[in-house]
């Protein structure tokens, strides 16, 4: 697998433990590390990896069901960092209510390289140190997609 591959997978593991409300998957997606950082949409800046954790767990005690969708998905590597842009389609369902927002999106990761050397037993692979989610208009226009995917 290429490095543009692993970062990929990392970033679709994110969406996906996102998405399946799995605070275990989230565990395995993220640095633990006290230096992390996550800015959720309209939330003030979370740092360490217990903080962060916190806010996850929240989030999916609080919501019944999550489909994201992340479109125009822009993938830049280095040796011992990548980060990722994209634009998140998120559509929650909670309280008996559906939400629908967009989020303009910047995931950063850290290869297993600086991970392994640094973090003694953290797992191989890239792992997240950084999410910062902006909201962005509902009209916004997504060039590809549908603006309204299937929940199925």
């Amino acid at each position: 697998m290429t490095t543009q591959e692993q970062v990929e997978q990392a970033n679709l593991n994110f969406y996906q433990a996102m998405q399946n409300l799995s605070i275990d998957m989230m565990d395995s997606v993220w640095l633990q590390a006290d230096w992390v950082q996550c800015i959720h949409p309209n939330w003030e800046t979370l740092t360490g990896w217990e903080e962060i954790r916190a806010s996850w767990v929240n989030i999916f005690q609080n919501t019944h069901r999550m489909h994201i969708q992340a479109s125009e998905v822009a993938i830049h590597t280095d040796n011992q960092f990548a980060w990722v842009t994209c634009v998140e389609s998120i559509h929650t369902f909670a309280g008996g209510r559906m939400g629908i927002s967009f989020a303009q999106a910047t995931n950063v990761f850290t290869t297993n390289v600086f991970t392994t050397n640094v973090f003694k037993g953290e797992g191989e692979g890239w792992k997240m140190v950084h999410h910062h989610a902006s909201p962005l208009p509902r009209e916004v226009a997504l060039s590809g997609t549908a603006a309204a995917p299937s929940l199925n």
